[in-house]
């Protein structure tokens, strides 16, 4: 399929699930991830009732989320080598030790749990663009990788709602119970994606490249991911302050979803159609468009004037995590793709939940309109790592993505 065959708005979307492997790979991933989305409030809630103490209840909740990050391409790659099918293990490993969380009843217990399923954790949403770019022509792919960064804004809404339900209508032991199921579930509806072959299979006959040089080869897309994502968490911190500095901190979950909102609509136009120029080009005018809309945001004075500009200051977030996922496939190597994916989402995490702790120290000290300064400026000025990225794979990697014209 070419650029000019290749179908233009919701038709695009609808041929991504054209493949069978896709429908199967998707929604094997959207069930598992509900999960992931789900547990970070669900252990906060469930340490909080066992243990007595937000600290500790917070511990188990960082623990979970630094080994899951820290992990993920470790578990990436032995999915590479092992195929999809691994991914249910993973998930059962994951899954005992969810259910050990939801049933310990020491900090102790609970920190020890929270490190073995976090470490287990299957990286669903990595395999998912390692089927995608692997099975999917290249005028596709982008409307596809577009659509999980829309369906990671929505489960991200939809999770932490779940286990707030959960929790209120019976207990967070239940929610916890929920997720175990919902991972199994997603890694066993994921395996018919593998039909037609395994992704380690292009490695065959080749003595495999160490991580640390799959990571060298990432090293500056995975800079920018970890800055963009920073910026993000102070947006969200410093968001949540303006409110409150309006005396209006009840306004915050609605500023946020018209932000998500935004990114989706973003995501969608993004992914509907081909844009001239290839993903550096792209990246170069997303990364500046953001950090314009972020700065707007400290022009407003009051809530009613803050919703507009969160809408606008949403749209590039989808596109910009989109692009910087076609980024990682074109630099990712052979066979390598859901371990790339998997240090794509570790960065990912990483630099939202630093980005949540620096913006709630300079909110503190200064005010909410120095974060979002703050965030706008690094915005900006992550571009400058757009020339260091590699103009085209080494010899052995994945093909250059680009968008055709």
């Amino acid at each position: 399929m070419t650029g000019e065959d290749a179908p233009m708005g919701l038709r695009r979307f609808r041929a991504v699930f054209a493949d069978r492997r896709v429908r199967w790979a998707a929604a094997g991933a959207v069930t598992g991830r509900l999960a992931q989305t789900i547990m970070p409030l669900a252990l906060l809630l469930a340490g909080q009732k066992r243990l007595h103490d937000f600290a500790a209840a917070g511990a188990v909740v960082a623990m979970y989320a630094l080994v899951s990050a820290v992990g993920a391409p470790a578990v990436g790659r032995l999915i590479d080598r092992w195929g999809v099918r691994a991914l249910v293990g993973f998930a059962a490993i994951s899954g005992a030790a969810t259910v050990g969380l939801a049933t310990s009843r020491t900090a102790t217990g609970m920190i020890g749990f929270a490190a073995v399923a976090g470490v287990s954790t299957p990286p669903l949403g990595a395999s998912l663009r390692a089927v995608v770019v692997r099975v999917l022509p290249q005028p596709i792919q982008a409307a596809a990788l577009s659509l999980d960064s829309v369906a990671t804004e929505v489960l991200f809404i939809v999770g932490p709602t779940v286990a707030g339900v959960a929790a209120a209508i019976a207990a967070p032991s239940v929610a916890l119970f929920g997720c175990a199921a919902l991972m199994l579930l997603g890694a066993v509806v994921f395996i018919p994606s593998a039909a037609g072959g395994s992704p380690h299979t292009a490695q065959a006959g080749r003595r495999p490249l160490p991580s640390v040089a799959v990571l060298a080869r990432l090293l500056p897309v995975l800079a920018m991911t970890t800055a963009l994502t920073f910026t993000i968490g102070v947006i969200e911190v410093s968001v949540t302050a303006r409110a409150a500095e309006w005396q209006s901190i009840e306004s915050a979950g609605a500023l946020l979803g018209f932000w998500a909102l935004g990114s989706v609509v973003g995501g969608l136009i993004y992914g509907s159609r081909d844009w001239p120029g290839s993903p550096r080009g792209h990246a170069l005018l997303l990364l500046p468009a953001m950090g314009l809309g972020f700065a707007a945001l400290a022009l407003a004075g009051n809530v009613a004037a803050m919703y507009p500009l969160m809408v606008l200051a949403g749209l590039g977030v989808a596109p910009a995590l989109t692009n910087l996922a076609r980024l990682v496939a074109s630099q990712a190597p052979a066979g390598r793709d859901t371990e790339a994916f998997a240090w794509f989402g570790a960065s990912t995490a990483l630099g939202g939940a630093a980005g949540v702790a620096v913006a709630g120290a300079v909110v503190d000290r200064w005010s909410a309109g120095a974060g979002l300064v703050t965030a706008a400026t690094l915005t900006v000025a992550t571009t400058v790592l757009v020339p260091v990225l590699r103009s085209k794979s080494a010899p052995g990697g994945a093909p250059k993505v680009t968008a055709p014209r």
